[in-house]
């Protein structure tokens, strides 16, 4: 608003006489850009794009672009947009451990598709760190431990925790590992 009222008197007073015109719209002109430079500084965020993505909708977008690529068999790139998701989320905190718990599932079972068991392991106790419960997890885990002979007690300890759990699917994958 007190930006067109100083352009009509800036008119009306040109009109008139141009060395007071220039003066009063030079006088003006400060006064609006002052106004603006202490309005930007008082609040920052008014001026900030509501349209800009947000750190969670980042991390969100690429959970979904995984879950996407797992689901049509580009498994690396899911990999590797899971690596990034946990990476992010480590600086950020915008998962809740179920969620982080969940990436880490998805990883395990990628590297155990690819055969690298180690990873696989290593993201399944990953996954029971977040979540301790999740019966999911200790299935997996289970799984992966009884192809080393040397770590059947430790998937025997698993797949008796996977028991307890309340889909049929898990349970039952569970008992015919015992």
């Amino acid at each position: 608003m007190l930006h067109f009222k100083s352009f009509a008197l800036h008119r009306f007073v040109m009109g008139r006489n141009s060395v007071v015109g220039t003066f009063l719209s030079k006088w003006c002109c400060i006064w609006v850009s002052i106004a603006f430079v202490m309005g930007s500084l008082l609040f920052p965020d008014a001026l900030a794009s509501t349209s800009k993505p947000s750190v969670g909708s980042f991390i969100g977008d690429r959970v979904q672009m995984a879950l996407n690529a797992h689901k049509e068999g580009h498994l690396d790139t899911a990999l590797t947009l899971y690596e990034k998701v946990l990476s992010a989320n480590r600086e950020t905190n915008s998962l809740n451990r179920k969620q982080v718990a969940r990436i880490h599932i998805n990883a395990g079972g990628i590297f155990y598709q690819q055969s690298k068991r180690d990873d696989a392991i290593s993201h399944f106790e990953d996954a029971l760190l977040c979540d301790a419960d999740l019966t999911e997890a200790h299935l997996n885990l289970a799984i992966v431990l009884y192809d080393d002979p040397t770590k059947l007690e430790r998937a025997e300890h698993h797949a008796q925790l996977a028991l307890a759990s309340e889909s049929p699917r898990i349970s039952a994958k569970a008992h015919t590992l015992l």
